[in-house]
């Protein structure tokens, strides 16, 4: 059990955040304007209705996915061990240890985490500053650093 491993590295329970809601509202909300100001051209109606729906669609998924975390693959608790192995513990409540994809994603403003665990089911955690405590993403900044660096 993931409460019973003793020599924690880094521990995150992600929350929701202002950054967080934009992320995903914005490019949603611009590409349903974008599609809006489509009316005038002479297209289809129903192709203009397939593609609001398609934004809605995407809207909610990501919505369910990374602010509410209802959706199967979504992620609650994410840690590495002092072995740097990672472990996460998804939706329904199971734990899993995970491997970190080289094709993650971290900036100063933006951690894109991306883990795959043994059957190949694929988990994304974004993380942003404002969704876990300061000091926690700087050390996970510097932990995904020196993977990288020991990786190459």
């Amino acid at each position: 059990m993931i409460d019973q491993i003793a020599g924690r590295n880094i521990s995150l329970k992600p929350r929701v955040s202002v950054q967080k809601w934009l992320l995903v509202l914005l490019p949603h909300f611009v590409s349903f304007i974008l599609i809006l100001s489509l009316i005038h051209v002479q297209m289809p109606a129903f192709v203009l209705i397939f593609l609001l729906l398609l934004i809605v669609f995407s809207c909610f998924y990501y919505l369910r996915l990374h602010i509410w975390l209802s959706a199967k693959n979504s992620v609650k608790l994410i840690f590495q061990d002092t072995k740097n192995q990672w472990f996460l513990v998804n939706s329904a409540g199971e734990e899993k240890s995970v491997c970190l994809l080289p094709d993650s994603f971290y900036s100063n403003y933006l951690l894109i985490l991306n883990f795959v665990d043994i059957y190949e089911n694929k988990y994304s955690v974004i993380i942003t500053p404002d969704s876990v405590p300061r000091d926690s993403y700087r050390q996970l900044k510097v932990s995904l650093i020196t993977e990288k660096i020991v990786a190459d």
